[in-house]
């Protein structure tokens, strides 16, 4: 019947081979099955992946930062063995992969690479925990809260809203520092330059009562004066103070520093290094 024939002729034509590598064979079928079944491992990793989120969630001692650290190193193992039997499923056998692996390699090199240290870097940064979601971060002279540590690269939003992205390699060997690793601590110093007209001890006891008691500021540590640098017109002092409330706002509490610094020297005549 010329409908059956129809059928004949799209499933010869389906499973006619375009492309040979040893024993295997590349046909039309088992191109879709090569889109397909990958595909479906993908989605599979990501019902995973939420999965372990929602299971995570039940044990409350478990902070969000681990929550999400757990959940993407599963999704990628379940990601890779996911894909490898999807395409050893689709008709590809695995041993296959290491030839088209060497021909990719050869014709993109370099690229390849990156993707793939960056991709282990990323991996690292999730199960060595140096640089979790939340954490406040300086890099590269730039501020921000780590909002994603994605495959290839982390997302780091900057307190203007901006959003920085860095590839994972480069967050894991550049020079980092980390404000919340252990605890949420960070001190903050102002400079104040005074003249040469007032005491010493003077000009310490003002500093020192200035800044303590100020919002924001803790107690313990204490707050410090110091004698940076000695010029004709005066002295440069620095004020240092510790806080856990402006770790990622250090701006708000040096404006709030020099303001309180600059009051206690109007009230006790003590006047300012000319510059």
């Amino acid at each position: 019947m010329p409908h059956l024939a129809v059928f004949d002729d799209l499933a010869e034509w389906l499973n006619r081979p375009f492309f040979h590598l040893g024993e295997w064979d590349l046909t039309a079928f088992v191109m879709i099955r090569l889109v397909l079944y990958p595909v479906l491992a993908i989605l599979l990793a990501k019902w995973i992946r939420r999965g372990v989120r929602r299971g995570l969630k039940r044990h409350p001692h478990i902070d969000e930062a681990t929550h999400r650290a757990i959940a993407t190193v599963v999704y990628y193992v379940s990601l890779i063995i996911g894909v490898l039997v999807a395409l050893n499923a689709a008709g590809m056998p695995i041993q296959n992969l290491a030839v088209f692996s060497g021909a990719i390699g050869l014709g993109i090199g370099l690229g390849l690479q990156q993707i793939a240290q960056n991709f282990l870097s990323g991996i690292l940064l999730l199960t060595g925990r140096s640089v979790r979601t939340g954490d406040w971060l300086t890099y590269d002279g730039h501020e921000g809260s780590v909002e994603d540590i994605g495959f290839y690269s982390t997302l780091i939003r900057t307190p203007d809203d901006g959003e920085m992205i860095v590839p994972n390699s480069q967050l894991l060997n550049g020079k980092v520092i980390n404000w919340t690793r252990k605890r949420a601590l960070r001190r903050i110093t102002v400079a104040m330059p005074l003249s040469h007209k007032h005491e010493t001890e003077q000009c310490q006891r003002v500093l020192l009562e200035a800044v303590a008691g100020c919002p924001g500021v803790l107690n313990d540590p204490k707050p410090s004066v110091a004698i940076k640098g000695v010029r004709a017109a005066g002295a440069d002092w620095d004020v240092s103070v510790w806080t856990s409330e402006h770790v990622s706002s250090p701006g708000v509490l040096s404006s709030r520093l020099v303001a309180r610094c600059l009051e206690a020297c109007r009230e006790n005549g003590i006047e300012l290094a000319a510059t």
